[in-house]
């Protein structure tokens, strides 16, 4: 099948999101839905538009070096839409670039630890939250900046009736605050997540990504177009953990954060 290299090696970057996910299972037109390790954060990935579905499913477990794969072989300002040839023989993917080809063993897809059941997916996708915030480029920005300059460990997301805030750090620790006032919610409540956030904030493209929210320990969804990243909240540092509830949380006990996982094995 032809696909065009620079849509493939895009898709392949939306679903590495920065290392975090590293072996996958495609179905279809290259689909996917994968998790990573700690099962905290899970990529569900369309398919590619225009490309004819694999024969089965494929295994990969080393996703960064299928997206080197797709960039040998050919020149650094080839035009838009050039092609690759992507076939699979026996157990090998086969990538056809212009002046040479890559063989890249297959793995059977029960050895694929991050891989996640259809159902799983479907049973997740139910609990993505209906409160959305649009995630501008300033806010994602904003929170990227801050976490790689205070060299941040974690960030806490506030929300309530009052508006919400986005703390970088700790009370215990350098601390940066974003305020956001027009994303309120009837109850407040925080939710801790750690650098997997920023790998996805890094990792959207699209202008219209969206932030959602499903309440107090629940996942958040973040949607970039067709891409889909669940986060599961984390149980703050012990640093942080005795930390007195912020402004938008004050009005209300604080809720328990541990959380559940993005999935169960």
């Amino acid at each position: 099948m032809n696909i065009d290299r620079k849509d493939l090696e895009l898709h392949l970057h939306r679903i590495a999101c920065r290392g975090q996910i590293n072996e996958v299972v495609f179905n279809g037109a290259f689909a996917t839905a994968a998790i990573t390790p700690d099962m905290l954060l899970l990529v569900i990935a369309p398919g590619l538009n225009g490309v004819d579905p694999l024969p089965q499913e494929v295994g990969i477990a080393d996703l960064e070096k299928l997206l080197t794969a797709c960039q040998l072989f050919t020149d650094a300002g080839e035009e838009v839409g050039a092609e690759a040839d992507v076939s699979i023989v026996d157990n090998t993917l086969v990538i056809q670039n212009q002046r040479g080809r890559c063989r890249l063993l297959t793995a059977a897809p029960k050895t694929i630890a991050t891989r996640v059941a259809a159902e799983t997916v479907k049973a997740l996708e139910a609990q993505v939250g209906t409160l959305v915030v649009p995630l501008t480029r300033a806010m994602i920005e904003d929170v990227r900046d801050a976490f790689a300059g205070l060299k941040a460990e974690e960030i806490e997301l506030s929300v309530g009736p009052e508006g919400a805030q986005i703390r970088i750090g700790g009370p215990n620790s350098d601390l940066a605050e974003l305020e956001l006032p027009e994303l309120k919610s009837p109850e407040a409540y925080a939710l801790t997540f750690s650098g997997h956030l920023i790998d996805v904030l890094t990792t959207v493209t699209d202008e219209d990504a969206t932030l959602l929210l499903a309440g107090p320990g629940k996942l958040i969804t973040i949607r970039d177009g067709e891409y889909s990243y669940l986060l599961s909240p984390r149980a703050p540092s012990a640093d942080n953990k005795a930390a007195k509830p912020s402004k938008v949380q004050s009005t209300k006990a604080a809720p328990k954060k541990g959380g559940k996982k993005a999935a169960a094995r």
